[in-house]
């Protein structure tokens, strides 16, 4: 069985990658702080568990990278790539500042069209290595099941 190389991908896909892996932590600590400002508990534990799988498609991801020996050619990509991701965002809300609970619910659905769109974006490629492509599948589809119990949940509130 041959082993995947980083030079069997094209590096824009590393770059893809790394984008996306830029987008589930600055997600991840976004979901942090929206909860820790919560006081409905069922509302809380809901949106932790999106960071909870933030982190846990993270280190996925950032393992699918290793393997590649891609995370080598690039010692400074992640920072780039998360400036440039922080840049296309629009203005990051801090904790403080969510007040209500439908500005949360409104920070996490415009978070699930940003992240479906970097998982879509990715999936369109021609050249991802199929393994990847289903780990990219199972974790888009993860998201959207979290963002559906979420939605059923503040529809019952």
């Amino acid at each position: 069985m041959l082993k995947s190389t980083s030079s069997q991908m094209p590096a824009y896909i590393v770059e893809k990658l790394l984008y996306l892996l830029a987008a589930l932590k600055k997600e991840r600590d976004q979901y942090t702080r929206a909860a820790s400002t919560i006081s409905n508990k069922q509302l809380k534990d809901n949106i932790n568990i999106l960071a909870q799988e933030n982190n846990q498609y993270a280190s996925e991801l950032f393992s699918q990278i290793q393997m590649l020996g891609a995370e080598n050619r690039n010692t400074d990509g992640i920072a780039g790539i998360a400036k440039a991701f922080d840049e296309q965002s629009p203005a990051d809300v801090a904790g403080d500042s969510l007040q209500s609970t439908g500005e949360i619910l409104q920070v996490c659905r415009d978070s699930e069209k940003k992240m479906i769109r970097v998982y879509r974006e990715i999936l369109n490629e021609p050249y991802l290595i199929e393994d990847i492509r289903r780990l990219i599948r199972c974790q888009l589809n993860g998201i959207m099941y979290a963002f559906l119990r979420l939605k059923l949940f503040s529809s019952t509130m």
